[in-house]
């Protein structure tokens, strides 16, 4: 020590020491081992008036510098009464590294065998506070827990942002960037996930720009079994009842409202409040012209019920033709149902007529013992297989939500 307060310490020391010399000698009673400590114990405290320490160590071997040992109560307290500014504060502890080679050093290391490493509180700033120029500002890693666990009684668990300027350089970053850097090619981790009991569990809002930008998607395995995954997959709570598992709203959201514009439920009826239109190969919903990259716009009829059709031509012999039911058109038809058969002659006769239908085929007649041999076309309506759907069923609104029709 090469201060005042090293000269006191040595002072008190001394005079203990004397007072327990000339107590035995003069045979005064003996003072207990705690009243000496707490003698000894406060002269070690000291004050002085300097820009420098009051009191430095240097260890020039592989030792603490200081250390501060307690059995009850904490090792070593520092504070500072500095009114600070906003361009400067000072710290009630100080840790600093100041070695050259290596990055393995630390500023301040805490270590607990059961409690908490380093804690920070605060009443009304920071309770920690970490900085850095060139990497992270705070590095949390576990081998078997969280990373890092963070909670908001109050408030938000988490409140991160960028100050990326992506106008000037031309690089996107985000407030908040997940991952996961697995490479066992499982399938069962997330880089982002949110979960709320009775909230939402993922919201994103964007003010002048897209809310939800979602990229992904493969196609996995060799041809002919291809497995396909979508960018965005999305799952409902209930598999018993046709819950929706997407719906666009106009306004305000979340979609709770029956303020809808379309809908996807968990069975795969789809219910829009507009019209839909398609630019794409035109299977359905639009039609093909000659004129390059030209196309128009197609109509469907609506119909009371679901049905399954098909067109074919036949030949009368003699006034009679047998049909026999397409076989790929057999299998996709409710062959237990009704179906219905009209018929168009294609040439001068009696009237054609249909009988005998069953579930491979029908004959047409012509009338009045007709005997012509004329061609004609016939188109079929059948009940599609499988299907339960009642004739025009009621789309029912309970609770604010528009209900899917029931099944008959």
């Amino acid at each position: 020590m090469k201060n005042p307060a090293t000269s006191r310490v040595i002072g008190s020391v001394a005079l203990v020491f004397g007072a327990l010399i000339v107590g035995s000698a003069t045979h005064l009673p003996a003072v207990a081992a705690a009243e000496y400590q707490q003698w000894a114990g406060p002269q070690v405290a000291a004050t002085c008036a300097s820009s420098g320490p009051c009191m430095q160590e240097t260890n020039t071997k592989a030792g603490a510098g200081i250390e501060g040992v307690s059995n009850k109560g904490n090792g070593t307290i520092g504070q500072t009464k500095f009114k600070s500014t906003s361009t400067n504060g000072a710290a009630g502890v100080l840790g600093q590294d100041l070695s050259t080679q290596g990055t393995a050093d630390s500023g301040v290391s805490g270590t607990s065998t059961l409690g908490t490493g380093v804690q920070g509180t605060s009443s009304s700033g920071y309770g920690v506070r970490a900085g850095s120029i060139a990497t992270s500002a705070l590095f949390s890693e576990s081998t078997y827990g969280d990373g890092a666990q963070i909670i908001g009684d109050n408030n938000d668990g988490t409140n991160s942002s960028t100050n990326n300027n992506s106008t000037n350089d031309g690089i996107g970053r985000s407030g908040v960037w997940g991952h996961d850097d697995t490479t066992d090619g499982g399938h069962l981790n997330y880089g982002v996930a949110g979960s709320s009991v009775n909230g939402t569990g993922v919201i994103a809002v964007s003010t002048n720009w897209i809310g939800s930008d979602v990229i992904g998607g493969t196609v996995a395995g060799s041809f002919p079994d291809f497995t396909f995954y979508p960018a965005l997959s999305v799952v409902s709570n209930n598999d018993n009842v046709p819950m929706d598992i997407l719906d666009g709203c106009s306004g305000a959201g979340p979609c709770s409202n029956g303020n809808y514009v379309v809908r996807i439920n968990g069975i795969g009826d789809e219910y829009l409040t507009g019209e839909l239109f398609t630019a794409g190969s035109c299977s359905a919903g639009c039609a093909k012209t000659r004129g390059a990259g030209r196309r128009v716009i197609s109509y469907a009829s609506h119909e009371a019920q679901p049905t399954m059709e098909d067109v074919g031509e036949g030949q009368l012999v003699n006034g009679r033709a047998d049909v026999a039911l397409e076989a790929k058109f057999s299998t996709v038809i409710d062959q237990g149902a009704r179906y219905y058969v009209f018929v168009t002659p294609e040439g001068d006769c009696d009237q054609l007529y249909v009988t005998g239908k069953s579930a491979i085929g029908f004959s047409v007649r012509e009338s009045h013992g007709g005997r012509s041999n004329v061609p004609f076309q016939y188109r079929i309506v059948a009940r599609p297989y499988g299907s339960t759907s009642g004739r025009l069923p009621d789309v029912h609104f309970r609770g604010g939500h528009s209900h899917p029709p029931v099944l008959r």
